[in-house]
């Protein structure tokens, strides 16, 4: 948060800084998932893109739409860039879309994808 004085506080350059760091986080996590699956193996990965602050039930291609829509607008989220960065190490094998009731007032979108582990999908950057 800026201060009267016009200075980001601590507690805005702390989390500017770790958000700046994400993408190296969320690279080192799907790399070290992938470590733990054999050649072949699968792992199943779901992730929220879009917080809503209300529930209203949506198909499953609505949902797909409305993700596909927000990215357009707005670009990728964390959500979706761990999903993208994971698919630079495995195959995506399926993809589907939920919705996550979380309680009365809020639900999220979900992708989620199925990945497979190839002989040559792993590397090291």
């Amino acid at each position: 948060m800026v201060s009267r004085f016009g200075k980001m506080d601590g507690f805005d350059k702390v989390s500017g800084e770790m958000l700046q760091n994400m993408t190296y986080v969320i690279d080192a996590f799907n790399r070290n998932l992938l470590q733990l699956l054999k050649q072949g193996g699968r792992a199943y990965v779901l992730s929220d893109i879009i917080e809503e602050n209300r529930f209203v039930e949506k198909s499953k291609e609505a949902i797909q739409k409305e993700i596909e829509a927000y990215e357009k607008a707005y670009g990728i989220g964390l959500g979706s860039y761990g999903l993208m960065n994971m698919s630079e190490y495995a195959y995506v094998v399926q993809e589907r879309y939920y919705q996550w009731r979380f309680s009365q007032e809020r639900s999220f979108l979900l992708r989620a994808q199925l990945f497979q582990k190839g002989e040559s999908t792993i590397t090291c950057r």
